[in-house]
C-alpha cells in the first residue's frame, strides 16, 4: 500500500491525488506520517497559506463518550498553559463521523530538532557526550515547565471534569505506542492529574502556613496566590517527551 493510499484510508474525504485537509477553514497539505498509536495518528502537515510546517494529531473516538472526554481534556490541557516551556495548541477541530463516532484534530507546532531522546541517541551513536552546561540548561528548562504546572492558576474556561483511571490508562498506552513509533509531535499533556494544595510536595511547609495565616486573618480576601493555584502532575517526564524548539528551548 502506498503512502497516499494510507492517507486516503485515514482521511476518507481526501483523494489520492490531493492529500489535503481543512481545519476550521485553514487548508493543510499532508506530507508524512510521523507516528501512530492505538487510536491516534500524528502527521507532518504544511499550511497552504503560509507554507509553515506543523504536527497534526488525529484522535479517533470510536468507543463512546469516555474516550471522547479524555481527548477533549487533552485539547483543554494544550490550551491552558501559557509557559514558554510547555507546548501550546495552535488549533483544534471536532468532526462527527457518519457512523456516530467523533474524530478530534489537534494542530501543534512541529519541532525539526526532535526530542531530547533524539540527541541522546545521536550522541550514543557518535560516541560523544553532552556538554555539562547544555545538560544543565535543558534540565532547568524542564524544571521551569514543571513549576508552571505545579503552581498553575486555572483560566476561567478550563473544565475540571474528571476522567476515569481506566480511560487515562488507555490513553497513556496510546501515547507510549506513539513514542515507540517515533512520533515527533510534542510533549503530551493528556495524563495530567490535579492534586489539592495541602498534598502538593512542591509547596513548602512555610508556604502552607503563610497561606493559612492569610486566609484566617482576612476572610474577605479573594485568596492568596497559593490558594488561587492548583497543582497538575505530568507523570510521564522522560527525554522522548521533551521537544526542542529552533532556539534549543526544551518544551
Amino acid at each position: 500500500m502506498s503512502l497516499l493510499d494510507i492517507f486516503g484510508s485515514c482521511f476518507p474525504c481526501i483523494t489520492s491525488k490531493t492529500p489535503t485537509l481543512k481545519i476550521n477553514n485553514a487548508q493543510f497539505k499532508i506530507l508524512d506520517l510521523l507516528g501512530e498509536g492505538g487510536f491516534s495518528y500524528v502527521y507532518l502537515v504544511q499550511s497552504q497559506s503560509n507554507k509553515g510546517l506543523y504536527a497534526l494529531k488525529k484522535i479517533r473516538c470510536p468507543f463512546g463518550n469516555s474516550n471522547f472526554k479524555v481527548a477533549m481534556k487533552e485539547v483543554d490541557n494544550y490550551r491552558e498553559f501559557k509557559s514558554p516551556y510547555i507546548i501550546k495548541c495552535i488549533d483544534s477541530s471536532i468532526v462527527q463521523e457518519p457512523d456516530g463516532s467523533k474524530t478530534i484534530y489537534i494542530l501543534l507546532p512541529y519541532f525539526e530538532n526532535g526530542s531530547l531522546q533524539d540527541i541522546i541517541n545521536n550522541n550514543s551513536v557518535n560516541n560523544v557526550k553532552m556538554d555539562e552546561d547544555e545538560a544543565l540548561r535543558l534540565f532547568i528548562g524542564v524544571c521551569r515547565g514543571l513549576i508552571s504546572m505545579h503552581r498553575h492558576q486555572l483560566s476561567q474556561n478550563y473544565s475540571m471534569t474528571a476522567v476515569t483511571d481506566d480511560a487515562l490508562g488507555t490513553t497513556a498506552a496510546m501515547l507510549d505506542d506513539e513514542l515507540q513509533s517515533g512520533a515527533q509531535s510534542s510533549i503530551h499533556l493528556t495524563n495530567l492529574h490535579t492534586e489539592p494544595e495541602e498534598h502538593n510536595p512542591f509547596i513548602s511547609e512555610t508556604d502552607r502556613l503563610r497561606a493559612s495565616s492569610n486566609n484566617n486573618n482576612d476572610s474577605s480576601m479573594e485568596g492568596t496566590e497559593l490558594s488561587d493555584t492548583i497543582s497538575m502532575a505530568h507523570r510521564d517526564i522522560k527525554p522522548a517527551n521533551v521537544m526542542l524548539s529552533k532556539d534549543g528551548t526544551p518544551l
